[in-house]
């Protein structure tokens, strides 16, 4: 995806599906246990210009439950980047409760282009 500035995305599907700006249940995943939700690793590669440093919000949220947290409020899309986040309030899930990542974008000076994003979580039983 392309991201403009100030935008929100939702990502969640298994498949290929990029990023869009509708929740819609294609943009879920299922989750397969029922437990904690307690880090969440996110990474970004950017394929064509990197942008600048300012910071984008990432919020997993439980659809079923209509409950949210922050993964971060300080990721960047600079560069290439790895980070494990560990989520300072976990988030509780059943198996077959629907969840995505909301992703909330800053008003860049230079907006990065290709942005390809992955997420794992991982669950405390």
């Amino acid at each position: 995806v392309n991201p403009t500035d100030g935008n929100t995305y939702y990502i969640g599907s298994v498949t290929d599906l990029g990023p869009g700006t509708t929740n819609t249940a294609g943009r879920r995943v299922n989750s397969m246990a029922t437990g904690r939700i307690t880090q969440v690793g996110i990474s970004i590669f950017i394929g064509g210009t990197n942008g600048t440093g300012e910071f984008s919000t990432f919020d997993l949220i439980n659809q079923t439950t209509g409950i949210s947290t922050t993964i971060t409020s300080t990721a960047v899309h600079s560069g290439d980047s790895a980070i494990l986040y560990t989520l300072a309030t976990p988030l509780t899930v059943s198996a077959g409760d629907e969840l995505y990542i909301k992703w909330t974008c800053p008003t860049w000076a230079t907006n990065p282009t290709s942005v390809r994003q992955r997420f794992t979580t991982r669950c405390e039983l």
